[in-house]
């Protein structure tokens, strides 16, 4: 379908990848994080899950590890290490969660 817009109207052709230009790349598939999802609230009950709350769901989990993991690196360079190491995580946790 890209290469008929491509041909027919050059103007269609460059809006497409500036709308994809603007979803988030996430790093886990959504199939297995939307599986991941209903084997977590299966305990709980039956759910239902409208695909953009679980996509939400996910883009904020996953913003929510970059966080760690960047305030995990920062502890690892500050110490002069090249290794992460669970103490750096451990403190990346809590500053995310302390804001």
């Amino acid at each position: 379908m890209f290469s008929v817009l491509a041909r027919d109207t050059g103007k269609m052709a460059q809006e497409v990848p500036q709308q994809n230009a603007a979803l988030p790349e996430l790093m886990i598939n959504p199939i297995r994080f939307q599986r991941l999802v209903r084997e977590i609230t299966e305990q709980y009950g039956e759910f239902c899950f409208q695909s953009t709350a679980v996509h939400l769901l996910q883009t904020a989990s996953e913003d929510y590890v970059k966080e760690v993991y960047q305030e995990g690196a920062a502890n690892c360079e500050a110490a002069g290490r090249d290794t992460l190491q669970p103490q750096d995580m451990a403190a990346g946790v809590q500053r995310v969660s302390q804001g």
